[in-house]
């Protein structure tokens, strides 16, 4: 395996798994789905296919430089509803309290744009 896949799958073993204040049970808790939970009961089966979920941000102030967001604090991608093809996008609260970050907003604005061009909805 060279650096780079080296390099992904590391980050997406962040993403995969979520510290114990990102877990399901969180949610569960305070009666609600995770972001990941809810897509997959909303999409098809094994439809779902994840966009930017390496994203990060680039601030350096208030020891931002030291954190890292986990899919920066949004899920987004496209999957099917009753075999339509739609996008879809799940905020996360456990992300830093859902704080709206700048790539968090890329992330739903690019979505947006993919969507239009494909000319599916965005749930």
């Amino acid at each position: 395996m060279n650096r780079i896949e080296d390099l992904l799958k590391k980050k997406k073993a962040i993403i995969d798994s979520p510290g114990p204040e990102r877990t399901a049970k969180v949610f569960h808790e305070k009666g609600m789905l995770s972001p990941r939970e809810r897509i997959d009961l909303l999409l098809d089966p094994g439809s779902f296919f994840e966009l930017d979920m390496l994203a990060t941000h680039h601030y350096q102030e208030f020891g931002m430089s030291e954190k890292q967001i986990p899919a920066e604090g949004v899920i987004t991608g496209f999957g099917d509803v009753g075999g339509r093809k739609v996008c879809v996008y799940a905020q996360d609260f456990s992300a830093l309290g859902g704080t709206y970050g700048e790539m968090h907003g890329r992330k739903i604005c690019a979505l947006m744009d993919t969507a239009a061009e494909a000319g599916v909805p965005v749930i």
